[in-house]
């Protein structure tokens, strides 16, 4: 059977969608799996594909009231397409509609997750509700108008889903953030049920913008305009998440650089906004490839302190392991700055996130031949698949630790490895995947050392 090509699956990606605007669900949930099968025809996961495809079946699952379909997709195990397609999603990967979509989505199976009624879990829920309606609703504010009322609709209904009471009884102290949209939008007359934007079309038209780099050395950087003595550090954090969002990089990390020496001869500043100052002023320098001013911002120390979020401590920490391999950092660093990465994630108590960290790190050090220094995130994946029952995540820790072995010379050990594995797959729910993934099993416990060196990867991964 000859591949499809990526337009033939981008229009069936368009014809689905059109299936789903006209209430055809049945039709379009199969148009959306039998795209995903010809996609796996490639024998690899396309990111836009596996993210569109995971966001129009999530988005088609809520409208029809099947939530636990839905919550079952958000969830999906890390190794599978729509785990994949929802790490996808998050990390921009397709467009910025879209990706605010799905935060909208996210946000309302957040407000699903009360089971009872303790305070902890009202405050957790409402939190992270709270957390991503909060981000749609600045992007709305600043790029997209229509999508201001549904924001503000959804948000009453997640208030009213979390407390379990009509939107005027719901505390005022939860209700603080979406006054200050509210306030912000002026006169707006909400829709009364819950709803979404239009999705994207199934087309990379935004890749051009969004993959632009700014030269390092750029001769004409936009000009700064004089802050005022008033001018709210808020404000000027907006100016630099402007610029970003306009893919102005340079002109951003100009903005970050000045405000931050500011804020660092002051007696003293918010923690939290220094912090994301930082954080942009490392996105800066990493986006123009300005590696080693990068890692050097991240081990920076201040006399004065900040906090990152977990989440943007954990990508710091992640991007910091692939820094300590484009500038021939020691193995040490890697493993230190991967493990930071994953401790963060366990932090934001995201578990999709915690196993992407895992098998990120184990990437990295595999590029720099060096899986037998990846016991520890092995053994956490391995952890992490026996609690979530998530077979793939255990069989991918167990190939870690097979890899390691024979990095080490150490093949003798291989037979003992596997016979671990068996027996803790024994209980696990089994995945339309395993089968694909225990060859790789088979491959390794026939190797034998020396284990062929990543050199060429590692090549590879250095061009890019």
């Amino acid at each position: 059977m000859q591949m499809k090509t990526y337009d033939e699956l981008y229009a069936e990606g368009d014809a689905a969608d059109a299936l789903f605007r006209q209430g055809n669900f049945e039709a379009a949930e199969a148009a959306y799996h039998a795209l995903l099968q010809g996609a796996k025809q490639a024998k690899r996961v396309d990111s836009f594909i596996a993210a569109k495809a995971t966001l129009s079946v999530l988005r088609m699952y809520v409208e029809m009231g099947n939530h636990k379909m839905a919550l079952t997709i958000w969830k999906a195990p890390p190794g599978s397409v729509f785990g994949q397609g929802n790490v996808f999603l998050a990390n921009g990967q397709t467009s910025l509609n879209d990706m605010m979509i799905y935060n909208l989505i996210v946000g309302y199976l957040y407000s699903l997750g009360l089971d009872t009624a303790q305070e902890i879990d009202r405050t957790e829920t409402l939190n992270e509700m709270n957390g991503y309606l909060s981000l749609v609703g600045r992007y709305a504010t600043q790029e997209a108008p229509n999508f201001i009322p549904i924001v503000i609709g959804n948000w009453r209904i997640h208030l009213e889903e979390i407390f379990k009471k009509p939107f005027e009884e719901v505390p005022p102290s939860a209700k603080v953030l979406l006054n200050q949209l509210e306030q912000a939008s002026g006169t707006i007359e909400p829709p009364t049920t819950l709803s979404f934007p239009e999705l994207s079309h199934w087309k990379r038209d935004w890749d051009k913008t969004s993959q632009t780099r700014e030269p390092t050395g750029a001769s004409n950087p936009s000009p700064l305009k004089p802050q005022s003595p008033t001018a709210s550090v808020a404000s000027r954090i907006d100016e630099i998440t402007a610029s970003m969002q306009a893919h102005k990089i340079q002109d951003a990390l100009q903005r970050a650089q000045a405000l931050k020496n500011e804020m660092l001869t002051t007696a003293s500043c918010d923690p939290s906004e220094l912090g994301w100052v930082l954080f942009f002023e490392f996105k800066c320098l990493y986006t123009l490839k300005r590696y080693q001013a990068a890692l050097s911002q991240a081990e920076e120390a201040l006399d004065m302190p900040y906090s990152l979020s977990a989440n943007n401590a954990a990508y710091r920490a992640s991007i910091c392991a692939e820094l300590s391999i484009r500038c021939s950092r020691p193995i040490d660093d890697i493993v230190s700055h991967a493990k930071a990465a994953y401790e963060e994630r366990v932090r934001a108590n995201n578990p999709r996130y915690v196993a992407q960290s895992l098998m990120t790190a184990f990437t990295l050090l595999e590029l720099r031949d060096a899986e037998h220094h990846a016991a520890f995130f092995a053994d956490k994946l391995i952890e992490f698949g026996a609690k979530y029952g998530s077979d793939i995540a255990v069989i991918r820790g167990f190939i870690f630790r097979m890899r390691g072995a024979l990095r080490a010379g150490e093949h003798h050990r291989l037979t003992g490895m596997v016979d671990d594995l068996l027996k803790t797959l024994g209980p696990l729910p089994k995945s339309s995947d395993r089968a694909e993934v225990m060859g790789e099993v088979a491959l390794l416990e026939s190797t034998r050392t020396p284990l062929a060196s990543n050199k060429a990867k590692l090549e590879q991964f250095l061009a890019k």
